[in-house]
C-alpha cells in the first residue's frame, strides 16, 4: 500500500510538505505542489480518511444516536437527517441504542473516540449525566426529546399541544372514560404529552387524578401489553389514548384478541401517528393521531447541528440553548368516529 513518506520520496519533499499539499494547509510553492500532484497520481495514492481527520481535526462524520429504526418515525427521521447531512457535506454514522443506557453511553464514548464533527441524538435515559459531560467535548443536538432543564439544544414537535388536541377530540366525541398508554415516566416526550392531558382535563373540570394510565415502553409490545393488562383489569373504556403510534398498534392487536371492535366498543387514538398517504392507508380501521413532521424535525436538526459545527471552536460549550418546536398535523380518523 503506497503510504505518504512513498510520495514524499517520489516528489524528492518532506512528508509534512505532502501533508500541506493533501490538507492544503499553509504556503507551498506551486512547482513543489505539482511535483506532490503528480506522485500521487502517478502511484495511485488515496489520502486515508482517517489520517485527514487526525491532521485537520475533522472527520466529516456526524453521529446519530436512536432508539431502534423499526417503527416508520425513526425511519423518516433517520432520511430527513441524512439527506441534510450529504447536502451539508457530512456523512452520517448510525448508532441503534435499543432504548439501553449502557449502549447509550457507549456510543456517545465511541463517536467522540472517532472525533465526530458533531452529534445528533434521541436520548432513551433517565441519567443525563453522560449527555451533559459529552455536550462539552463534541457539538450535540437532541431530536424529539428535550433534556429536563433545556440546557442542551433541541429540535421537536410540541407534545403538550399536540396530546391537548387529541384528548380534547376523545372527550368532545362523548368519550369520558379514557385509558392512557404511556411511556416512562422519566420520559421527557411522555411527561409532555401527560401534561398536556391534564391541562385538557384542568380547563373541563375534570378529575385528572383518577385517570386511568399504564407506563409501557414506547413500542408495540409496550402497547399490546399495557392495554391488555388494563383491558383484562379494569375493563372495557370508551376509548384508549397512546402515546406513540407503535403502543397504539399494540392497541389494536390487543383489542381485536379480546373480541371487541374499534371504534364501535372502544375507540382509538394516538400521538405521533402515520401519515395517511403511506403507512395509514395499510391499517383498518385508520387511526385518529397527530401526524409527527419527522422529517421537517430531522432537516431542522441537521441544519442546527451544523451551525453548532460551524462556531464551535470559538464558543465550545457556551452556545445558546435553543429550542426549535414544530407544530404535528392533527388527523381524525376512522378509530374515533361516532357510531
Amino acid at each position: 500500500m503506497v503510504s505518504i513518506r512513498d510520495i514524499a520520496r517520489r516528489a524528492g519533499v518532506s512528508v509534512s510538505t505532502v501533508s500541506r499539499v493533501i490538507n492544503d494547509s499553509g504556503y507551498v510553492k506551486e512547482a513543489t505542489r505539482k511535483a506532490v500532484s503528480d506522485a500521487i497520481a502517478e502511484m495511485h495514492y488515496y489520502p486515508s480518511a482517517i489520517a485527514r481527520s487526525m491532521v485537520k481535526r475533522q472527520s466529516g462524520i456526524i453521529g446519530l444516536l436512536v432508539p431502534y429504526f423499526r417503527a416508520p418515525f425513526f425511519a423518516g427521521l433517520v432520511g430527513s437527517i441524512e439527506r441534510k447531512a450529504g447536502a451539508l457535506g457530512y456523512n452520517i454514522m448510525l448508532c441503534l441504542t435499543d432504548e439501553d443506557t449502557g449502549r447509550e453511553k457507549e456510543y456517545l464514548s465511541l463517536l467522540a473516540e472517532r472525533r465526530v464533527e458533531g452529534m445528533i441524538v434521541l436520548p432513551v435515559s433517565r441519567e443525563w449525566d453522560h449527555i451533559y459531560a459529552m455536550k462539552k467535548v463534541v457539538p450535540l443536538v437532541l431530536v424529539s426529546r428535550r433534556s429536563p432543564d433545556g440546557r442542551i439544544p433541541c429540535v421537536r414537535a410540541d407534545d403538550v399541544q399536540g396530546s391537548r388536541q387529541v384528548i380534547a377530540h376523545l372527550l368532545e366525541t362523548g368519550r369520558r372514560r379514557i385509558y392512557c398508554l404511556t411511556g416512562f415516566s422519566y420520559m421527557m416526550n411522555s411527561i409532555d404529552r401527560m401534561e398536556g392531558v391534564r391541562q385538557v382535563f384542568a380547563d373541563r373540570g375534570l378529575d385528572y387524578a383518577a385517570l386511568t394510565r399504564a407506563e409501557a415502553p414506547m413500542s408495540f409490545s409496550g402497547g399490546y401489553e399495557a392495554a391488555g393488562r388494563l383491558l383484562d383489569s379494569q375493563g372495557v373504556p370508551e376509548a384508549i389514548y397512546a402515546v406513540n403510534q407503535m403502543m397504539s398498534l399494540g392497541a389494536v392487536k390487543a383489542i381485536t384478541e379480546r373480541g371487541l371492535r374499534i371504534p364501535e366498543d372502544v375507540a382509538l387514538a394516538s400521538f405521533a401517528g402515520f401519515d395517511e398517504l403511506e403507512y395509514e392507508s395499510l391499517i383498518r380501521p385508520s387511526i385518529t393521531a397527530n401526524v409527527y413532521p419527522s422529517e421537517e424535525i430531522g432537516s431542522a436538526a441537521m441544519s442546527l447541528l451544523d451551525e453548532i459545527v460551524g462556531s464551535w471552536s470559538a464558543r465550545r460549550d457556551d452556545f445558546p440553548a435553543r429550542d426549535i418546536v414544530f407544530n404535528s398535523r392533527f388527523a381524525i380518523r376512522e378509530s374515533t368516529r361516532m357510531v
